[in-house]
């Protein structure tokens, strides 16, 4: 099951809660006017018909207003398959430039090993189109997609962790900023590949991999490093934070998570063959020509009709005189 805008079922809870709150008030201040309108002696007669209403009333309208939501939230289960009509690749090279990338616990580096992989993919991709983006504290889109070989390999070359100043690792950035460069309609296949050691990153990387899997743009991961950890070299020896040396170390597990939630792979650069593997995968992607491909269905029609029929019985019920009496 996936969830479209899951900030509408935020919203719901606290606009459900305000709401059961009011309905509570609203039953007390109704319940004591009763009290004094009709008096001690035909008060429990009356009291027991109300509660009863307001009880069944209220439920209704708080389960319809909460269909209501989940109606707009996009929530969606199952696959049916429909006809895919696209063809050829569009891919958007996404590369963690944050200081960790210069750890050398995969030789020759980080950064030089995921350059060479990129390198690898402009070069035997013919026919493809590619974006280039960079990412540290910030993002930023060296370019976007062209099938310009030579621009690609020159930007390719001067890439390093010093080309950018701001500090930190916005992973959520660097993702938002790759998948814009697919705003252009076209009937090819999109697929984001990241390099990245996905450790200390920032925003939320999860819920945009899962934005953009919902728009057919997939994302493959391509984990740099290893889980032994490394130091970071400097000029001056390895980095240090205060007395202490840093140690940087693959995030294996969060990769993984984010590339499933992007419904792309997960590639650890260290294995051998992750080339091959890489460029097997994408061709077989972008030759299929009138395949065929799994959507998830939108249930937004149940919860909907849900919606409705609690709002109703909550009105009805308000209306309708119990016993002939309220």
């Amino acid at each position: 099951m996936t969830i479209a805008f899951p900030e509408a079922l935020y919203g719901s809870l606290v606009i459900l809660g305000l709401l059961v709150i009011i309905l509570y008030r609203t039953y007390k201040v109704r319940k004591g006017d009763l009290s004094g309108i009709l008096g001690e002696w035909r008060v429990r007669r009356f009291l027991a018909i109300y509660r009863r209403k307001s009880l069944i009333s209220g439920i209704s309208l708080v389960l319809g207003f909460l269909f209501m939501f989940l109606s707009l939230a996009g929530v969606s289960w199952g696959n049916v398959p429909v006809e895919d009509p696209r063809s050829g690749l569009d891919l958007a090279l996404v590369l963690d430039v944050s200081r960790s990338m210069d750890a050398q616990d995969i030789k020759p580096s980080r950064l030089k090993k995921s350059l060479d992989l990129f390198k690898a993919l402009v070069s035997n991709l013919p026919g493809a189109r590619f974006s280039f983006t960079v990412y540290k504290g910030s993002a930023q889109v060296l370019s976007p997609l062209t099938q310009d070989i030579n621009l690609l390999e020159n930007l390719l070359d001067t890439a390093s962790t010093e080309m950018m100043s701001t500090p930190g690792s916005h992973l959520a950035e660097g993702l938002k900023k790759g998948f814009s460069t697919f705003s252009f309609p076209s009937p090819r296949y999109k697929i984001l590949i990241l390099a990245s050691d996905g450790e200390s990153w920032e925003g939320d990387p999860l819920r945009i991999a899962q934005e953009s899997a919902l728009q057919d743009k997939k994302l493959f991961i391509l984990g740099v490093g290893s889980s032994k950890g490394s130091s970071i070299p400097t000029a001056t020896g390895p980095l240090q934070e205060g007395d202490r040396e840093v140690e940087t170390r693959l995030d294996t597990g969060f990769l993984t998570t984010l590339a499933k939630a992007g419904r792309g792979e997960y590639f650890d650069l260290s294995e051998p063959g992750v080339f091959n593997r890489i460029k097997s995968l994408l061709m077989e992607t972008s030759g299929n020509i009138g395949g065929v491909k799994l959507e998830s269905v939108n249930r937004y029609r149940i919860f909907l009709l849900l919606g409705l029929f609690f709002l109703t019985l909550s009105m009805v019920v308000r209306i309708i005189r119990w016993k002939k009496i309220f």
